[in-house]
């Protein structure tokens, strides 16, 4: 059964690709191979998966699978999802059976990202609500505001040890808000094709947006140089811990950075909800 379910993501991860390739989709895997498979590792030893590799005969095998499938932007959230939210807050169910039973029903949901802030507090803290986020941030219709202070960054919802977890397990450039990047913490390894991305995106957006500035967190100094504006974030061994501010937002360009660097509907994405009740 471990086997065929394996046979099977790899099945879906080489259809997803090439589908990405082909419709000219952002690449947005963890290595810059469009590849939906992250964090590979055989009997806890990493490797990268390409399309030769050699499914192997025994041992464990083990990896995050991150879908670029997400709304079209024609769809929208359901008010039976509200419905789901009170069935699940009887407390005789385990996370676990919740976790299940969302799972079964996710492929036929579409939410907002109230519906999906009002779910996620059907589970406790930590693990279990890490897993109903992945579950279902894909059928979230507005993407914007699921990535901002209502639900990722919401601190009533996550702390900051489970959005290092989320961005690990779905990737940066997943869980990236580029219409509303202001102000988040970036920790970003430029050695690794995702994390320097969003440097890339930070980087475009401070050379064009008046104002702009990445400035590293601890004391507030700008920490990029101007010359990766012209020459290109460096494939390097440095580390960022920043934020992004700008004193002008330019809204059309980041609606077109969206396009370039991002999945997701973001077009139409509007201003940022604040918490309500289910």
């Amino acid at each position: 059964a471990d086997c065929a379910v394996a046979e099977n993501c790899l099945l879906v991860n080489a259809w997803e690709s090439e589908v990405g390739r082909l419709m000219g989709r952002p690449d947005v895997s963890q290595r810059g191979n469009f590849e939906m498979l992250r964090n590979e590792e055989h009997d806890e030893v990493p490797f990268t998966f390409t399309r030769d590799w050699v499914f192997p005969s025994h041992g464990w095998l083990t990896f995050d699978y991150s879908s670029i499938r997400r709304p079209t932007g024609s769809e929208v959230a359901m008010a039976e999802a509200s419905e789901v939210t009170k069935f699940l807050r009887m407390k005789s169910f385990s996370s676990a059976a919740k976790l299940r039973a969302l799972r079964a029903i996710s492929v036929h949901m579409y939410l907002s990202a109230q519906h999906f802030r009002n779910l996620l507090m059907c589970f406790p803290e930590g693990l279990d609500r890490q897993d109903a986020f992945c579950a279902l941030h894909t059928r979230v219709v507005d993407a914007d505001n699921m990535l901002g202070p209502l639900v990722l960054y919401g601190d009533a919802i996550f702390r900051d040890e489970d959005r290092a977890q989320l961005l690990r397990r779905l990737g940066h450039l997943h869980l990236l808000n580029p219409l509303h990047p202001d102000h988040i913490p970036y920790t970003c390894h430029l050695a690794v094709y995702e994390e320097r991305r969003v440097v890339e995106l930070l980087v475009e957006l401070s050379a064009q947006e008046p104002g702009g500035r990445v400035r590293e967190i601890e004391d507030g100094v700008a920490v990029v140089p101007a010359s990766w504006a012209d020459k290109g974030v460096p494939c390097d061994t440095i580390v960022l811990v920043c934020f992004y501010e700008a004193t002008n937002v330019n809204m059309s360009l980041r609606h077109q950075l969206a396009r370039k660097w991002c999945v997701g509907n973001f077009g139409m994405a509007g201003p940022l909800a604040a918490p309500t009740a289910a």
